[in-house]
C-alpha cells in the first residue's frame, strides 16, 4: 500500500512539472507575456521536485531572463540549472549558447573600442587582446 501512495505521488509530481514546463514554453513564445511567465517559474515550489525537473525549471528561468535582456540573471539561473543536474544537456545548450552570445558581445566592444581609441598606443594591445580571444573561441569550437 505504501508503494502504491508513492508511486501516486511521484506520478502527480511528473504531471505537474509537465504542466509547469508546458505554460513556461508557451508564455516563452508568447508576445508580452515574458513577466508572466517568469513569475510562474519563480513562484514554483520545487521541494518535491526531482534533480532534473528542478534543473530544467531553472533552465527556463534563465530563458526568461535571457529574453528579458538580464544577462546575470540568465548566467545565474542556467549555472544554477547544471548544477542541480549535471546529465542536462538542454541546460548546458542553453548555458553554451548564452556563453556564446556574451563572447561576441564582449568581442564587438573590445573591437568598436580599438577603433575609437584616441590613443595610438592602447589600440595595438586591445586589438592583440581582440586576436586571442577570437583565437582561443576558434581553438575550442574547432
Amino acid at each position: 500500500m505504501l508503494f502504491l501512495k508513492l508511486s501516486w505521488s511521484c506520478l502527480c509530481m511528473q504531471e505537474a512539472f509537465v504542466k509547469i514546463k508546458e505554460q513556461a514554453k508557451a508564455h516563452l513564445e508568447t508576445k508580452g507575456e515574458l513577466a508572466t511567465g517568469l513569475n510562474l517559474v519563480n513562484s514554483t515550489n520545487l521541494e518535491f521536485f526531482l534533480a532534473k525537473n528542478k534543473a530544467e525549471i531553472f533552465r527556463l528561468k534563465g530563458d526568461f531572463h535571457l529574453k528579458l535582456n538580464d544577462t546575470e540573471g540568465a548566467n545565474l539561473a542556467y549555472s544554477n540549472a547544471i548544477t542541480l543536474f549535471k546529465n542536462l544537456p538542454k541546460g548546458w545548450i542553453s548555458w553554451g549558447n548564452y556563453c556564446d552570445m556574451v563572447f561576441l558581445l564582449i568581442r564587438s566592444c573590445f573591437f568598436s573600442y580599438a577603433i575609437n581609441s584616441h590613443s595610438p598606443h592602447i589600440r595595438p594591445y586591445i586589438l592583440l587582446s581582440f586576436y586571442r580571444h577570437t583565437k582561443i573561441h576558434k581553438m575550442k569550437s574547432g
